[in-house]
């Protein structure tokens, strides 16, 4: 029960690094927009995780610090500051060449953008169509 309350804990404080507020901001309060780029992420963000898996599966070094590039992107501009740092400490490591240490961190960047995924589902649900 205790480290099932801790997790939950955990997933809280990975959900709270989306900062909605800095979000709603950089949008304008658009709510039609933040929709467009939050149904936009939702889909590349898969696509680009599929790259960093398939680069990780090669030995691609290049390919998944692409790829972690253009994920890291994305969610500085969707102000997802903690996922957005692992990203950047994803790209690292590929550049880098350390497929060890990335294939760790993509684990950690994963475990980051499934704690989220409720939370931008959510904010799906509310925003107008």
């Amino acid at each position: 029960m205790n480290a099932q309350r801790n997790e939950l804990e955990h997933l809280k404080v990975l959900t709270s690094n989306l900062d909605w507020a800095k979000l709603l901001e950089s949008v304008e309060g658009d709510q039609e927009f933040l929709r467009s780029l939050l149904l936009i992420f939702q889909t590349d963000i898969r696509a680009t995780m599929h790259q960093a898996d398939e680069a990780i599966q090669n030995n691609d070094a290049n390919h998944l610090a692409r790829a972690a590039h253009t994920a890291k992107g994305m969610l500085r501009n969707l102000s997802m500051e903690r996922a957005a740092a692992a990203g950047a400490a994803l790209e690292q490591a590929g550049l880098q060449g350390d497929l060890p240490k990335a294939r760790a961190l993509l684990l950690e960047l994963k475990a980051l953008l499934e704690a989220v995924r409720p939370e931008v589902e959510a904010r799906l649900a509310q925003v107008e169509r």
